[in-house]
């Protein structure tokens, strides 16, 4: 079989302009083409976030579930950094989980925000070590807070 890769991520937009707006400020998104979409009559958006598309889809709710969501990871600790500034600046953290930040077992960073339609975000850096305590003062460890651990739970990486 050969290699396999995500594509794109479809999430819904209950504000598609307001979604849009979120995304390329946040992340530098670069959108590909914001347009009526074949099976949406009320119009959706593709992006590209580093090399896996985002299509945003205008519906006029979304799903109650809260663990659906996807995952963006940046290597660069300066991006990372000026992320959680911006998400800080305008309160898009999303906490429902204790904290919207986590170290994990494998020493990488996750951390929850929510876009304009409550879509959960999780922003991932590969590097708990290199995070600027300065900046992001309250990293709590997931296997302090959340026990007990499943026995496997140190295995799971999200950089490989």
């Amino acid at each position: 079989m050969g290699k396999v890769d995500i594509t794109h991520v479809a999430v819904v937009a209950t504000d598609l302009q307001a979604s849009i707006d979120w995304y390329t400020n946040l992340f530098g998104a670069n959108n590909i083409e914001p347009t009526p979409s074949m099976k949406l009559s009320s119009g959706a958006a593709w992006f590209k976030i580093g090399r896996v598309g985002l299509h945003l889809a205008q519906w006029h709710e979304r799903s109650t579930v809260g663990v659906n969501h996807f995952g963006i990871g940046v290597t660069d600790p300066q991006l990372f950094h000026d992320i959680y500034r911006k998400a800080a600046e305008n309160g898009y953290f999303d906490s429902r989980l204790g904290s919207h930040i986590y170290e994990i077992p494998s020493g990488e960073v996750q951390m929850f925000m929510l876009d304009p339609s409550g879509n959960i975000v999780e922003v991932d850096f590969p590097d708990a070590s290199q995070i600027d305590r300065s900046i992001i003062t309250d990293l709590p460890r997931v296997v302090d807070v959340f026990q007990p651990q499943p026995e496997r739970a140190a295995e799971g990486k999200l950089f490989q």
